[in-house]
């Protein structure tokens, strides 16, 4: 597994890649910052339940951060911080936001039902809540205050 990317024009017209989303039902991810300076992963995953989205321990640079993680992370688009979808009681999901040293610094009100993130720029991520049946888009931004 690798850094996935898709072609697309940034504000001036300049052709960059950005990274592709993640399915939230991938068991594990392997997904290095767009400045391929860090490295986030989950190498063993498991459902939730037969059939349901996974779960993971995810590591940041080797560091284990988040035992509740689920697949679908995505990175800023600076390289700093890194969002990661989080299994809560009653198997609904935040969003918490890591450093690239691993401190989590902002973590969701909202609670989500299954979330595969898309995009992560000047602050606001970007998404879906339940890909698969009803989606919804959702769009959260990050507050930089430390929790």
């Amino acid at each position: 597994m690798g850094f996935i990317a898709r072609n697309f024009l940034d504000k001036k017209g300049v052709k960059k890649k950005k990274q592709a989303p993640v399915s939230p039902w991938d068991w594990q991810v392997e997904l290095r910052s767009p400045n391929q300076k860090h490295l986030a992963k989950i190498a063993q995953g498991c459902e939730i339940a037969m059939g349901a989205p996974s779960m993971g321990v995810l590591h940041l640079n080797g560091k284990p951060i988040e035992p509740y993680a689920n697949a679908s992370i995505v990175w800023s688009d600076d390289s700093t911080l890194l969002a990661v979808p989080v299994w809560t009681n009653g198997w609904k999901q935040v969003v918490k936001v890591f450093t690239i040293d691993g401190q989590c610094i902002f973590q969701s009100k909202q609670r989500y039902r299954v979330l595969e993130l898309h995009d992560f720029e000047n602050g606001i991520i970007k998404g879906i809540d339940s890909p698969i049946y009803q989606p919804k888009k959702m769009e959260l931004f990050v507050a930089t205050e430390r929790l």
